[in-house]
This record gives structure tokens, sequence and C-alpha cells, in this order.
């Protein structure tokens, strides 16, 4: 197949058109042994206010177009709850680095359900900046949501391999994202490239654009302000995910040349994992900055030394 062209068919394709990623309508996890919460108008609606998260939990499902899909973490704990799902591997990407001013975690998770003593990895006081990695990438398969990242935006750089391009169709979701506090009307986008650095196609969604699905009881540190104890506040969960072939132009034959998917999330973002269908492809993180270079502009600018750059992995 001729990437270049196929580049530019998919570039002409997504110009000013819309995402049609599907509204995550409802979560399960091992909170308590077993939590589920939905959307209002979802099965049995948003959890009540006296049975909020606020430790340390696993994702074992989300709810999306009228099916539950397992993530793999425990599906045993779903079966013996009477949750019927379509079972599923998915897993968090894990970022070189991923670095914020601020950090949130579940409310008692420090064991002070009143502060945030930082002492879940070793927040650090008076620096603007800290590595916020941990925070979206614990819990079992990467999938805990006691934690997150606040602000953490950013060009996450992702090596792919073992691509599947028949799971484009399958109706089964292959990328998903929450966000844990405050939803924000900036836009995460997924970009896959060809080993040209040709980009073969793009989705995006703006964290504002789905319901509140759980609501849970988080605390937060802020280096920037030199705040190192807040008083838990209760936050909804939003997310949505994304099947292959819901990127305009995206088939079978154009999925197997990618070797490389950029994930940029907002400033504002504030998940506690950005995850991937581990049966679809595997990822390992690419060691560059976070801010965002656009294909073309490197291209330009930096003409053959730029090529060198992408391949130097």
């Amino acid at each position: 197949m001729n990437s270049q062209l196929t580049a530019l068919t998919a570039s002409v394709m997504l110009t000013s058109l819309a995402a049609a990623q599907s509204s995550i309508e409802g979560i399960a996890s091992d909170f308590g042994g077993f939590f589920e919460s939905y959307a209002s108008g979802t099965e049995s609606g948003l959890n009540a206010d006296n049975n909020r998260p606020d430790s340390a939990h696993n994702l074992l499902g989300f709810y999306v177009d009228g099916t539950m899909y397992s993530t793999g973490v425990n599906d045993a704990t779903l079966t013996n709850n009477n949750v019927a799902f379509t079972t599923g591997n998915y897993g968090a990407f894990i970022p070189y680095l991923a670095e914020s001013g601020k950090a949130g975690q579940g409310a008692a998770e420090d064991g002070d359900a009143s502060q945030f003593l930082g002492q879940i990895y070793n927040t650090p006081a008076g620096s603007e900046a800290f590595d916020v990695t941990s925070y979206i990438t614990d819990g079992e398969k990467g999938l805990g949501l006691s934690t997150f990242a606040n602000n953490v935006g950013g060009v996450f750089k992702f090596d792919i391999s073992e691509v599947d391009g028949s799971t484009v169709g399958d109706g089964i979701p292959d990328l998903f994202y929450f966000n844990m506090a405050q939803p924000s009307s900036g836009k995460v986008n997924y970009e896959f490239f060809d080993a040209a650095g040709d980009s073969l196609g793009s989705i995006e969604s703006a964290e504002n654009a789905h319901p509140n699905i759980a609501k849970i009881t988080n605390d937060r540190f802020n280096t920037g302000t030199g705040l190192k104890t807040t008083a838990p506040s209760n936050q909804f969960i939003q997310g949505f995910s994304v099947e292959f072939s819901d990127i305009p132009g995206m088939t079978q034959e154009i999925l197997e040349e990618a070797v490389r998917i950029d994930v940029t999330l907002p400033s504002a973002a504030d998940p506690p994992f950005f995850a991937y269908n581990q049966d679809a492809f595997k990822a390992v993180s690419i060691p560059v900055e976070s801010v965002p270079e656009p294909s073309s502009t490197i291209m330009i600018g930096l003409g053959m030394f730029g090529v060198l750059l992408r391949r130097a992995r």
C-alpha cells in the first residue's frame, strides 16, 4: 500500500470532521469488594452519595453502547455479582514521563480522609512540577481509579507492535479515557502514524462531552500554590471509548501500517489512566518531550534530522 497516498487521503477525510466516539455510561470496580455506578437513565443510575469510592479500587469493567466490557482485572468478581459482560483485555498506557504540579487521590487513600498527606508516592513540596506517572499507572494492569493526575496535558508517544487489523469494526472498544475531576472543554486526541511518520488517522473528543457515571471523594495536592492539604471534595467520573472504525477512513489495511500512536491530552486533563485494548496492539513509551510538535512542522523545520530523531528509539 502507498503510505503517502494513504496519509494524504486520511488527512483530507479528517479535516473538520467530528469524532464518533461513544460515551462510557457506567463502571464496575472492586471498591469495597464490588462497586458499580451508571449514568442517569442507564441501568440502575448514578450510585448513591453514601457509597462513594474514597480509597484504592481497580476498574473491572466499563459499560458502553449497552454492553459491559471487562478489563481482565478480575472477571470472577463480575460473574459473582451477576454482571453480564463481554470479556476484554485492557491496560493503561505507561508514559515515559508525565509531569504536573497537581495530583489527586481517594480521600482516605493515605490513611487520613480529611487531608492530603502526600504519602502515596512521596509527593514533594515546594516544586512547580513533579513526576505524576505513578498516579496514572497504579493498580492492577495500571487501571487503578484511586489516584489521578491533575492538569497533565501534553503529547505522549508510543511505539506500537503486534497490531491486529481484524479489530477494525469488530465493535469492541480499542481505546478509552476517564476524567476524575472537573472536565474541561479541551480535547483528548489519538493519532496513528506509519513508519514514514505520516498520519494514518486521528480522532478526538472533548472531556466534558460525556455524562457523569460515578461520584468519588478525593483530595488533591497543588505544588504551585504550596497547598499540601485540601479538604475532601466530591467529583464525578466521565469517560469515552473509541473503536478503530470510529476513526474516519480507518481500515484493516491502514491500521496494519501503524507503528506509533500519539495520545494528546488537554492542559486541564485529570486522568486516572488512559487505556487501550491489549488484544489489538502492544504499546511501549517513546522518551520524547511532552510539548506538542506536529509532524509537518518537524519535517519542514528539521528536514532529515527530524526523520532521524523519529527513528532513534
